[in-house]
């Protein structure tokens, strides 16, 4: 039966979509970037920049999420471009072990990326859209309030000693990254709630209906 279980988690890997658990954790990881930037508590390649008075908790969207599953489907890692998109690609020699954290494992990434990077300015410019931190900055866009994910093993490649390639990808709604544009408001968290939104005092996140 074990046996079984292991083929048919194989080859169903590449229509596979993210589990509860997994959804949580990709929502956790992006969440608490957003709460720690509201609340004036991230540091950003040793700095703190101004708190963000108008960041918005994440919610999982389905729709996007089959979306998303759909970009992954094909392999390509060019952006679709009909979303707020992150796109994330590892190469495994065991992919099966990887399917439970991969989600996680992407997020994790584009917030390393803007912890060690940095930004310039909160204003998004062309140099930020060109950079490996365009990803973390969607994730942070204060507006954004939906995400959803898909991923593929793309199969072995043999450059990369016949490791197999995982592609994540994510779509947001809104869309972030405008150039010439705020990726938030500064000010005290909550301070700039939309309306129809309340604080959630402990993660300083807007939050419709509590």
């Amino acid at each position: 039966m074990k046996i079984i279980f292991c083929i048919l988690v194989l080859l169903g890997f590449a229509s596979a979509q993210f589990s509860e658990k997994a959804q949580e954790d990709i929502l956790r990881i992006h969440n608490n970037l957003r709460s720690a930037i509201a609340k004036g508590e991230y540091r950003i390649n040793g700095t703190l920049p101004n708190a963000a008075s108008n960041m918005r908790k994440m919610k999982w969207s389905s729709a996007l999420a089959t979306a998303a599953q759909n970009v992954a489907n094909n392999c390509r890692e060019e952006s679709s471009r009909t979303a707020g998109e992150n796109i994330f690609q590892d190469y495994f020699s065991t992919p099966e072990t990887v399917i439970a954290n991969i989600g996680a494992k992407a997020s994790g990434a584009w917030v390393r990326d803007l912890e060690k990077l940095g930004w310039n300015s909160n204003k998004i410019d062309k140099a930020t859209l060109g950079s490996k931190i365009a990803a973390a900055t969607q994730m942070a866009w204060a507006e954004t309030e939906f995400v959803g994910c898909g991923f593929n093993n793309c199969g072995k490649d043999s450059s990369k000693g016949n490791k197999s390639k995982i592609l994540v990808v994510c779509h947001y709604k809104e869309i972030g990254n405008i150039l010439n544009s705020n990726i938030y408001k500064e000010g005290d968290a909550c301070s700039s709630c939309p309306t129809g939104y309340k604080c959630e005092g402990d993660s300083g996140l807007c939050v419709v209906g509590i």
